[in-house]
C-alpha cells in the first residue's frame, strides 16, 4: 500500500497505489505541480500508516523479586513517546529513591499506598527486677521507648529510678541511676527523638516536683542538661501521678494531681508551663502555673491520673479522672489548649478508674483507652476542640481488667494493650490500621504471665518498627519485664514517566539496602498521562485483593500493583496477570478499554494482609505516519493534512520539521498526529516536505 510521487523535469507523474486508488489522482497531481525545480532528486514515499485507537501494553517486565538494593528491570527498546510505567511492591523499609531509567527520564509518582502485615510480638524476657511491685506504675506515663539506636526502660528498682538500655531487646545494658525514687508512678518521661532529647518530672508526694532533661547518646548513656534538677513547688501542695510532654512549638508541660485541704477542698489538676521553649528549664523560675483544675472534691487524695500531650501548633490535650475514694472510678474530664486558653470541660459517658487510663495524640485528635467502673475496656477518640462527649467503643467486654495501654505509630494506626492482673495472666491487645473507626479482635501477646494489676505500661509510639511493653511480675522478687510488638509494612507504589528516546531502556529505583521487592514495567502507546486517574486499598487480612472503586475516563487502560505475604495471584475478570505470579509477594494485572466502574480486584491463594494501589490511563488516538526517502537527496517533512473522506471533512493540519536520510523512513507518530478516529472510516493523509512537494495516501480505520 504505496503512494509514489515521481516529479520529472517536464511534469509530474504520479503513481497512486495507495487505497484510495486513482481517485485521489487529481488531488495529489495538483500539490505536486508545486514542488521545487530541484525536486528531480526528492523521492519519497508513505509506505504505511497505522491508526491508534487507544491504549495498548505494547510489552511488559515482571520480576518477582529483585531481592537487591537495585530493584527494576530492562526493556530492549521502547519507543519514543510512549508511556513507561514501573510498579513496585515491598516491605518492610522505607520508600526508595525515585526511580530513573538510562534514557535520562526521572518518573513521577502517580499513585503510593501503604499497610500493615500481620502483627509478630517478642517473647516477653526480664531486663531486670525490683523490690516493689509498683516498678512500672502507671499507664498514663511513659517510661520506655526506642531512640539513638537503642531501647530504653525507666522504672524503680525499689530505691532509685534508673534506666537500663539495649540496642537488640535481648542483650540489656546494667542500670544506671536518675534519682532516688521508690514509687514508679511518680516518675514520668516523654521523648523527642527528633533532637536526642529526654525528659522527665517526678513527684515527691510532697509539695514539690522536679524536672530535669539530658540527651540520650548512641552508647546508652544520657548527658544531663544543667547541674540539678529544678525543685517547682506546687501551687495547692501533695502531688503525685505526673505526666509531661514537649508540645510542637518546643515548650514543656507537666500535668499533675495534687490535693488541696482548705477552701476550696479536692484534688486539683496542675498544669505547669516552662516559658523557654525546652532549654534552661532545671530553673524553677523559669515555670508557671497555666491552670488549676477541680477535679473531685475530696479532702483526700484520689490520684486523678492526668494525661497531657500535644497537638499541633502549639495545641494541647490534657485528660484527667474525676472518681473519689470509695471506688476511685468517675467520668474522665476532657479540655484542650488552644495556644493561648484553656477550653471548658467535657466528659465521658462512662466512668474510668483513677489511673488505669492511657492516651496519646495524632495531629489534633486525641485517643483513649481507660478500664471502666466495670472492668471492661472501652477506647473513644475526640478531634479538637473536643467540645462534645466523644462515643465510645468496647475493645474487651470482660469484666476482669486490671491492665490498659494506648500507642500509636502516629499515622493511622492504634494499639490497646489490656490483661487482667496475678501470677498466671494473659496480656491482650487489639488493634486498628484506619484510625480506631475498626479494631482487628482479641491478639494475645504473652500467656500465663505473672502480671501486677495497672503495672503495664508502654511506648506513646513506635520505635525501631514497634511496640515497646514493659510490666512488672505480681510476686517477689518482682522482675521488669519486656516485650515489643510489630506491624510489618507493605507498599505499593506506581510511577509512569514518558519514553525520552527510542532504544534500550533500564529501569531502577534504589533502596537503602537489599529488599524483598516486585517489579512490574509495561510500555504503553495510544494514552495520555494527562488527567489520569488512581485508587488504592489495604486490609489485614482477606482473599481479595482490590481498590476502592473509579471510574476510568472511556477506553483507558488499567493497571494494578498489589502486594501481600507470599502468595498467589489470580487475574480479576478481564485482567491480565503481568506474569506467572505464583508464591510470590507482589504482582501486577491490567485491562484495556476500561470505562466504567472497577475495583482492580485480585484473588488471593490464601487470606492475607495486602496493599493495592491502581491507575489509569485515558486514550490517546491519531495515526503513525510511516515516509521512506527514495530519493537521492534527504528530505524533510513539514506538515500533514488530514481529512475524513467518509465524511468528507477536514481534520487538522500538523506541522513538524522530521529529516528523512537516502533509504531511510521516519515514523511520525500518533503523538503527534493525534485526533479522534472514528471506527471504519477513511482517512486521507497528506505529507509534505520542504520543497513544497506532497504525496497523498488513503487509509481504513478498521
Amino acid at each position: 500500500m504505496v503512494m509514489l510521487a515521481v516529479v520529472v523535469s517536464l511534469g509530474v507523474l504520479v503513481f497512486a497505489l495507495a487505497s484510495g486508488g486513482m481517485g485521489s489522482l487529481s488531488q495529489g497531481y495538483a500539490t505536486a505541480m508545486k514542488g521545487k525545480a530541484d525536486a528531480l532528486s526528492e523521492k519519497f514515499a508513505v509506505e504505511q500508516v497505522t491508526f491508534t485507537l487507544g491504549p495498548a501494553v505494547v510489552q511488559s517486565n515482571y520480576v518477582s523479586n529483585c531481592n537487591s538494593i537495585n530493584c527494576g528491570g530492562t526493556f530492549s527498546s521502547v519507543t519514543s513517546g510512549d508511556i513507561l510505567t514501573f510498579g513496585l511492591g515491598w516491605s518492610g523499609q522505607s520508600p526508595p529513591s525515585t526511580p530513573a531509567d538510562t534514557l535520562g527520564r526521572v518518573f513521577t509518582l502517580g499513585v503510593s499506598k501503604w499497610g500493615y502485615g500481620s502483627p509478630t510480638s517478642s517473647s516477653p524476657l526480664t531486663i531486670g527486677t525490683s523490690t516493689t511491685n509498683a516498678a512500672t506504675y502507671y499507664p498514663i506515663e511513659s517510661k520506655v521507648f526506642f531512640c539513638q539506636t537503642r531501647y530504653w526502660a525507666f522504672y524503680t528498682d525499689g530505691t532509685s529510678i534508673v534506666f537500663r538500655t539495649s540496642t537488640d531487646g535481648i542483650t540489656w545494658t546494667s542500670t544506671t541511676t536518675v534519682r532516688a525514687g521508690t514509687i514508679g508512678y511518680d516518675f514520668s518521661a516523654w521523648v523527642d527523638c527528633a533532637n536526642t532529647k529526654v525528659y522527665y518530672v517526678w513527684s515527691s508526694e510532697g509539695t514539690t516536683m522536679t524536672h530535669r532533661a539530658g540527651t540520650l547518646n548512641t552508647g546508652g548513656t544520657i548527658t544531663w542538661d544543667g547541674s540539678s534538677e529544678a525543685t517547682i513547688t506546687s501551687t495547692y501542695g501533695t502531688n503525685t501521678d505526673p505526666t509531661i510532654t514537649k508540645d510542637t512549638s518546643g515548650i514543656l508541660w507537666i500535668a499533675t494531681n495534687t490535693l488541696h485541704t482548705t477552701a476550696t477542698v479536692g484534688n486539683y489538676v496542675e498544669v505547669w508551663k516552662c516559658t523557654i521553649s525546652g532549654t534552661n528549664c532545671e530553673t524553677a523560675s523559669n515555670w508557671s502555673d497555666s491552670t488549676n483544675i477541680l477535679a473531685t472534691s475530696e479532702s483526700t487524695s484520689d490520684g486523678v491520673g492526668p494525661i497531657i500531650r500535644p497537638l499541633t501548633s502549639g495545641k494541647l490535650s490534657l485528660t484527667y479522672g474525676k472518681g473519689v475514694s470509695a471506688s476511685y472510678t468517675g467520668v474522665q474530664g476532657i479540655r484542650t489548649y488552644s495556644g493561648a486558653t484553656w477550653s471548658s470541660e467535657t466528659t465521658t459517658t462512662s466512668s474510668y478508674l483513677n489511673g488505669g487510663t492511657s492516651g496519646v495524640a495524632i495531629a489534633d485528635t486525641t485517643y483513649f483507652a481507660g478500664i471502666t467502673s466495670t472492668g471492661t475496656i472501652l477506647y473513644w477518640s475526640c478531634a479538637y476542640p473536643c467540645s462534645s462527649t466523644p462515643t465510645e467503643t468496647t475493645i474487651s467486654s470482660a469484666t476482669t481488667n486490671v491492665q490498659v495501654q494506648i500507642s500509636s505509630d502516629n499515622s493511622q494506626q492504634l494499639l490497646v494493650l489490656y490483661g487482667t492482673g496475678g501470677s498466671s495472666s494473659s496480656i491482650l491487645y487489639e488493634y486498628s490500621t484506619n484510625g480506631g473507626t475498626s479494631w482487628s479482635g482479641q491478639q494475645t501477646l504473652a500467656s500465663s504471665e505473672s502480671v501486677r494489676a495497672y503495672s503495664l505500661t508502654g511506648s506513646v509510639t513506635t520505635g525501631n518498627g514497634n511496640f515497646q511493653i514493659l510490666w512488672t511480675s505480681n510476686t517477689s522478687t518482682y522482675n521488669v519485664r519486656f516485650a515489643t510488638i510489630s506491624f510489618p509494612t507493605s507498599y505499593s507504589y506506581i510511577w509512569y514517566a514518558t519514553a525520552a528516546s527510542t532504544g534500550a531502556d533500564t529501569m531502577t529505583a534504589t533502596f537503602s539496602s537489599a529488599v524483598t521487592g516486585s517489579v512490574s514495567l509495561y510500555e504503553i502507546s495510544g494514552a495520555t498521562t494527562i488527567g489520569y486517574q488512581s485508587s488504592t486499598g489495604s486490609d489485614v487480612g482477606s482473599t481479595t485483593a482490590s481498590v476502592t472503586s473509579f471510574t476510568p475516563a472511556s477506553n483507558s487502560l488499567v493497571i494494578g500493583n498489589a502486594e501481600t505475604a507470599s502468595n498467589t495471584f489470580t487475574a480479576g475478570t478481564g485482567y491480565t496477570l503481568v506474569g506467572t505470579c505464583n508464591s510470590v509477594y507482589g504482582c501486577g494485572e491490567y485491562q484495556t478499554g476500561v470505562g466504567t466502574a472497577t475495583t482492580v480486584p485480585f484473588t488471593l491463594g490464601s487470606s492475607a494482609p495486602w496493599v493495592e494501589s491502581a491507575i489509569s490511563f485515558g486514550p490517546t488516538q491519531g495515526a503513525d505516519v510511516y515516509v521512506r526517502n527514495v530519493g537521492t537527496i534527504s528530505t524533510t517533512l513539514v506538515s500533514v493534512y488530514v481529512t475524513d473522506q467518509t465524511t468528507n471533512t477536514f481534520v487538522s493540519a500538523f506541522t513538524m520539521s522530521t529529516a528523512v536520510n537516502v533509504g531511510t523512513f521516519a515514523d511520525i507518530r500518533y503523538t503527534t498526529l493525534t485526533f479522534a478516529v472514528t471506527h471504519g472510516h477513511t482517512y486521507s493523509f497528506i505529507v509534505t516536505t520542504s520543497l513544497g512537494n506532497s504525496v497523498i495516501y488513503n487509509a481504513k480505520a478498521a
